[in-house]
């Protein structure tokens, strides 16, 4: 039977920080020898496993696209300690929810030219333009180079995600599950960031009208005039955020919705 745990205290009492992904196969060697159970639990950088109380937060991947764990784990701390603040002294309203990607022109204008404005680190922008984040943190996060962008957007998409390991004896998985609960308050800040994100897009399709094109999470798509371009970054500098735009190309709305890439980042 599964077992769910309330706090991650009564599971991990000591976190260790290994860039060598073969601590992996030792710690299961290590499990079958004395038949001692280990949990797992595999992300997107690093997978951790968990064996006496000591999770091994080990980082894996190809080496070139492996995120710094210690600099990623301290970005997280940093956001979700804030976010517990923010959401303790707030009380939540949360914005229409309007649908992350937008294809629902009745014809796309493909006679004319386009353009595609992408609002820079959306998320991460406006976590701080609400106060989700402090500057200290906001600076922390953009001194990471341009490869580790995904950092600052995990930090905020795992904010009140439940936790599973599968509990495993050596190699051999028992079918046994440990969960820690996840909550519920740092879940609702997580969609105050989406939710006003995808509300300036359905604003901006509103301005645009027959000219609108899509919008994809935090990029929108138009029919490039002069005109379009100052009204759609006068919008979103209006909003304290900043954009570029860059030529896109013109497809029936079939190829556009292909192009959509569902983001699973877990660390």
């Amino acid at each position: 039977m599964d077992k769910v745990i309330k706090s991650k205290d009564r599971f991990i009492t000591t976190e260790f920080y290994s860039t060598e992904p073969q601590r992996i196969q030792r710690l299961i060697e290590t499990s079958q020898r004395y038949n001692l159970p280990i949990y797992m639990r595999e992300g997107t950088y690093t997978t951790e496993v968990v064996m006496d109380g000591v999770c091994y937060k080990i980082q894996t991947g190809k080496r070139e696209k492996r995120a710094n764990v210690r600099d990623g784990v301290f970005l997280f701390g940093m956001v979700k300690g804030e976010a517990l603040k923010f959401a303790a002294a707030n009380k939540m309203i949360l914005p229409t929810e309007y649908p992350v990607n937008d294809f629902t022109t009745k014809k796309a204008p493909l006679n004319k030219k386009w353009i595609a404005t992408d609002i820079n680190s959306a998320y991460w922008n406006i976590a701080y333009n609400l106060g989700v984040i402090s500057e200290r943190t906001y600076d922390h996060g953009n001194r990471y180079p341009k490869s580790y962008k995904t950092l600052r957007l995990a930090a905020l998409s795992v904010l009140g995600q439940q936790r599973s390991y599968r509990e495993m004896i050596g190699d051999e998985a028992t079918g046994r599950l440990i969960i820690i609960a996840g909550n519920q308050k740092l879940i609702d800040v997580y969609k105050l960031i989406r939710f006003t994100c995808y509300e300036i897009m359905h604003e901006l399709k509103l301005k645009l009208g027959k000219d609108f094109v899509c919008y994809r999470t935090d990029e929108i798509v138009y029919v490039s005039t002069e005109k379009n371009i100052e009204l759609v970054e006068a919008y979103i500098n209006e909003k304290g955020l900043y954009c570029k735009h860059k030529e896109q190309e013109n497809k029936p709305t079939k190829e556009l919705k292909a192009e959509v890439l569902d983001v699973d980042v877990q660390f």
